[in-house]
């Protein structure tokens, strides 16, 4: 019978296909734990709270003092501008889901020899769409561990699909 220490124990893997690049992400699937999305799920909406403030200070902001709106001009404007600002919202929160499951990977920094970090900041200097790509393969499913990656107790070692180990039991 496992214990706790045991099924806190290990690492998972899966890879990601990024402009050709084949990339093994390893995540510890001990960190999703209900604290942990429940977190996520706040900082989310204190995300969208804020979004919310903006946008609606930014709606006031194009009218006059009469309540006319202005300019159409400076109205596509400041929408666009409010939409590079849900981006970047919605990075940090991409930003902090990696940096929080991710273990280690194989993305090299410059000097070509260390891992590139995974921290917030030098992950926002990744291309947005392959952070993405990684958050969704880390949530393959909506089931860490299982839809894309096994558990392996050892975490310095690789480990294989589900796929693999089933198609080499035959």
């Amino acid at each position: 019978m496992p214990s706790y220490r045991d099924l806190m124990a290990g690492e998972a893997e899966t890879t990601v296909t990024y402009n050709g690049h084949v990339i093994s992400l390893t995540y510890d699937p001990s960190r999703v734990t209900e604290n942990a999305v429940r977190d996520v799920a706040q900082e989310m909406r204190a995300m969208i709270r804020t979004i919310q403030r903006e946008r609606r200070a930014q709606q006031a902001a194009l009218v006059d003092e009469d309540g006319q709106p202005l300019d159409d001009d400076l109205q596509a404007l400041e929408r666009q501008l409010a939409q590079f600002d849900d981006s970047l919202q919605s990075s940090a929160v991409v930003n902090g889901l990696l940096a929080r499951f991710l273990v280690k990977w194989d993305v090299l920094d410059d000097d070509g020899v260390t891992m590139f970090p995974l921290t917030p900041e030098r992950l926002s200097e990744l291309p947005f769409p392959f952070r993405q790509q990684c958050v969704q393969a880390l949530y393959g499913e909506g089931r860490m561990g299982e839809a894309n990656g096994t558990l392996s107790k050892k975490p310095s070692r690789a480990t294989t699909s589900s796929r693999a180990r089933a198609g080499s039991r035959r």
